[in-house]
């Protein structure tokens, strides 16, 4: 005869104690029919509970009806005359509940006996499938050099961007770019940013410019990552549009994005180039943040305004205090390619146009 007795009692949720090594979860949806079940039909299962309150049987309906009522709701329970030992609670929570819609978390039962659990009448072949999985995996950790090397290199996601401020040079805020973190060169493959070879998921040993629409590189101010993640050497800043009509703070935004999205690529080594290609009524806001001797410039080349490359490159040399910079033009055909070998910039065709040149053999 059981040396256990249980009496019926009424107790607050909160006065309950959870067991730390309790192997059964619940879904969702179970959650969600459970508690409309109650709600229906009232409390029509109890939970089984130790003298102090430590919960033997229930769990579950514990964690729903807590976050459904809060700790002051009040459960029928049945309370055992005496502690139960380890081995009882391991006993009566898998005996109970062998066969029932709950769900076991095999992390929480590692630890437990094999031989016991199917002996409580655990599912033979649910215990040679979890201990064949275990096997395997430690087979292929094996086969894999075991655990991940603590050098192999991680990626980047989204989460690990902080909502960082970094130092400035101006009352609005715009980021200051790092000196010492300014292109050297033009490093080739120089490709767009998600188009083409240049699509998001590919990577690039070489530089990302963003000379296109903006809509193929706007997620990045969400998730800069990416550009890490591919590996490249360096950068043109991001060219969000900043168009004659534009007002002035709208500018001040695009050119506050770029900046800031150079400055944290800037913090994992990838060289810059500041990005000059906006209409002329923002030329003196797009150097904010851009430090004074700075030499790595970037622009868009267009053959109906090669006057305005000239301008630009006339501002990259003021700001520098040189004439003796590194100038680097994306596209614009053949004429701008002329006007560059004169000038002794650093020309690259556009993509569309090298494609052109493969078709036309």
């Amino acid at each position: 005869m059981s040396d256990v007795s249980w009496t019926p009692v009424t107790v607050r949720l909160s006065q309950l104690t959870p067991w730390e090594r309790n192997p059964k979860r619940i879904s969702k949806s179970h959650a969600k029919r459970m508690l409309d079940l109650w709600q229906r039909l009232g409390q029509f299962q109890t939970i089984a509970i130790g003298p102090s309150g430590e919960v033997y049987d229930g769990h579950q309906r514990l964690n729903v009806l807590k976050a459904a009522h809060g700790g002051k709701f009040q459960v029928q329970a049945l309370q055992a005359s005496r502690a139960l030992s380890e081995k009882e609670r391991e006993e009566l929570t898998i005996s109970a509940h062998t066969g029932t819609t709950g769900q076991f978390d095999w992390d929480a039962l590692a630890g437990w006996d094999a031989a016991e659990l199917q002996a409580w009448g655990f599912d033979a072949e649910l215990l040679q499938d979890w201990n064949t999985g275990a096997a395997a995996l430690a087979t292929m950790l094996e086969a894999e050099g075991g655990t991940q090397n603590d050098d192999e290199q991680l990626e980047l996601t989204r989460w690990d961007v902080p909502d960082a401020l970094f130092s400035t040079d101006n009352d609005l805020g715009i980021p200051l770019l790092d000196a010492n973190l300014q292109a050297q060169a033009v490093i080739a493959p120089v490709q767009p940013w998600g188009m083409g070879a240049g699509a998001r998921s590919k990577t690039n040993p070489g530089m990302w410019h963003f000379y296109t629409e903006d809509y193929r590189f706007n997620a990045l101010w969400v998730d800069p990552s990416p550009v890490i993640n591919s590996g490249c050497v360096a950068v043109v800043e991001p060219n969000y549009s900043a168009f004659i009509e534009m007002p002035r703070v709208v500018a001040l935004w695009s050119i506050y994005r770029k900046r800031w999205l150079a400055r944290w690529w800037q913090s994992f080594g990838v060289r810059v180039f500041v990005d000059l290609n906006v209409a002329e009524p923002h030329y003196m806001d797009n150097l904010l943040g851009v430090p004074k001797g700075w030499r790595a410039w970037a622009t868009r080349g267009y053959v109906d305004r090669m006057e305005n490359t000239e301008i630009e490159f006339g501002l990259a040399c003021e700001h520098a205090g040189t004439s003796d910079i590194l100038f680097f033009v994306y596209g614009g055909g053949k004429a701008v390619k002329e006007l560059c070998t004169q000038r002794g910039w650093v020309h690259v065709i556009e993509q569309r146009d090298a494609a052109k040149v493969v078709q036309n053999g």
